[in-house]
């Protein structure tokens, strides 16, 4: 039989004014803790989460998710997207297609 796959959310509710990335080497903790012998594959996360810190927990080791964060359109990932070859970039250029190539950036810190 073949091994499920599906979707994990994992909310972390808090109180005061915080940001949704707060805490979020925790809730993996847990997340991880709760799925037992199954893995994360994801993570997808907003803007919040495309920082230093969560990056770099998820590049820390191996054995973690790969990762899918929407970062702040600053000046370096423009560049960064500018500086993407026609020919990297991964399907077909037409209308409502979906396109995905790979870059590196430096993010703060």
């Amino acid at each position: 039989m073949a091994p499920a796959h599906g979707y994990v959310r994992v909310y972390r509710f808090r109180s005061g004014n915080t940001v949704s990335a707060t805490q979020r080497e925790e809730a993996m903790a847990d997340a991880e803790r709760w799925l037992g012998d199954r893995k994360v594959a994801l993570n997808r996360g907003d803007l919040g989460f495309g920082h230093d810190a969560i990056v770099a927990w998820h590049e820390a080791a191996p054995a973690r998710p790969k990762f899918l964060f929407k970062l702040k359109l600053t000046a370096r990932v423009r560049s960064a997207l500018h500086r993407i070859k026609e020919s990297d970039w991964q399907e077909p250029a037409t209308l409502g297609a979906c396109q995905i190539a790979e870059a590196r950036i430096q993010i703060t810190g």
